[in-house]
């Protein structure tokens, strides 16, 4: 279960506001196991292969992992921070990782959120918008839970996923140099929108 980090009071918003589309999100989330942290070393793989083909050097570690890297997927696995993504017909189709805390890359923020990271689709379902649907059922379970912020970076050399998540929405708050990137760091605040019917107007 995603627990309750931070609740809030949802204020009255004009419709002109972006609002999330939920007729196309058909998605379900299951928290992994501690020892499923393989499957998440294939996705991972997949998707640097795909990158590769597509002559983007995005992730390209993960084509064969550093022990150190294996190690980290491990201990996350084991405090429960993955999440597989699965379809309408149950099929897994993708993975993130959520956490409360950030401070590798946000530093000690003063208002809390969830931080988004590894968001990974499996290639073999490119083109069905999961990523897309998979971040809206993120922004729709973060809200029910009155969580105000999203938070989560992506490499500034890819401008596939800078344009994806800008057009999700997230604002560029700054950058984040690390070992193997220069990353962007981007933040979403939601907002729940009320209609004038569910006002009673």
């Amino acid at each position: 279960m995603i627990p309750v980090q931070a609740v809030i009071l949802v204020q009255a918003v004009t419709p002109v506001q972006a609002v999330i589309n939920m007729q196309t999100i058909d998605l379900h989330f299951t928290q992994a196991r501690p020892d499923q942290y393989d499957i998440a070393l294939d996705l991972y793989y997949k998707a640097a292969y795909k990158l590769k083909m597509n002559d983007v050097n995005h992730w390209q570690f993960w084509l064969d992992p550093p022990q150190e890297r294996v190690d980290a997927v491990k201990t996350s696995f084991g405090k429960g921070e993955y999440y597989f993504v699965y379809n309408e017909a149950d099929i897994r189709v993708g993975m993130f990782r959520l956490i409360f805390r950030d401070p590798y890359f946000w530093g000690d923020m003063d208002e809390d959120g969830w931080y988004i990271h590894a968001l990974v689709t499996d290639p073999k379902y490119s083109g069905q918008n999961i990523g897309k649907r998979t971040l809206q059922k993120i922004e729709s379970m973060a809200m029910e839970e009155g969580v105000k912020l999203l938070r989560l970076d992506c490499n500034a050399a890819n401008p596939f996923l800078i344009n994806f998540y800008e057009s999700m929405g997230f604002v560029k708050m700054g950058q984040k140099q690390i070992p193997v990137s220069l990353n962007n760091l981007y933040q979403k605040t939601l907002t729940k929108v009320i209609t004038e019917s569910a006002l009673d107007i």
